[in-house]
């Protein structure tokens, strides 16, 4: 994937991923929409995404190369992405939770969300990191950069730098499929051989998180039960 041919700045939207969404027609195929703040971000299933003051958020807007099935696998392709080169760049130990949340030492730094827009051809890819600081008032742990850099990036640094590694990322899944990408999953795997609950839409399990396939799909086997491979859930930690 090429880098972004225009990158939209503004100091304050609701959502970039929403802004993006409403202007999609007046963007070039691929772009970029970064806000210093939001103030009604969003991520997985409508959670309202909460960031401290001086977090990185920005929206990327791309053509789908992949075939539909596989298109769901740009978030975390993009997860892994920036764990790595966050690793590389900075040395966070930036490790994964399934499917495409970024934790440094057990709290959440960032995730990713990915929307179909207009007719399903081009992808919004959103990106919440929190970067020089990370909300005081959530329901799980959270961390940000700066809890573990003397002098980390800023959001402006931090959103070149991303852009950069997400469309190497990205061109290389395309050629390749994910099978290259799940192996880094699993070398990042904060939660393998872990006991977790799992959420999916037919209920609560428990049980251990046995890694990740070559598709990304989780790896979990239940309490009393058989090997699963699983698509769509929620690790609950």
């Amino acid at each position: 994937m090429d880098l972004p041919s225009r990158i939209l700045r503004f100091d304050e939207l609701d959502s970039t991923q929403e802004w993006a969404r409403a202007h999609l027609d007046s963007l070039p195929e691929c772009a970029a929409v970064t806000a210093a703040r939001q103030t009604a971000g969003h991520g997985r299933r409508g959670r309202p995404w909460i960031a401290g003051d001086g977090g990185l958020f920005f929206t990327l807007v791309f053509p789908a190369r992949v075939p539909p099935a596989a298109r769901p696998q740009y978030a975390q392709v993009a997860a892994i992405a920036l764990a790595r080169g966050l690793r590389a760049r900075h040395g966070v130990q930036a490790a994964l939770k399934w499917p495409n949340d970024i934790l440094v030492a057990g709290a959440k730094l960032c995730g990713t969300l990915l929307d179909a827009a207009g007719a399903g051809e081009r992808l919004l890819l959103g990106v919440g990191m929190n970067v020089l600081g990370a909300p005081a008032a959530v329901d799980r742990p959270v961390c940000a950069l700066a809890d573990f850099l003397e002098r980390p990036p800023s959001p402006e640094e931090l959103l070149d730098e991303a852009l950069d590694w997400i469309a190497e990322a990205f061109s290389r899944f395309e050629r390749e499929g994910m099978a290259p990408f799940a192996a880094d999953f699993r070398s990042f795997d904060a939660l393998a051989g872990t006991r977790r609950l799992l959420r999916t839409g037919e209920g609560t399990l428990e049980g251990v998180v046995e890694g990740v396939d070559d598709s990304g799909a989780l790896l979990f086997r239940p309490d009393g039960g058989e090997l699963r491979a699983v698509w769509s859930g929620e690790i609950l930690i």
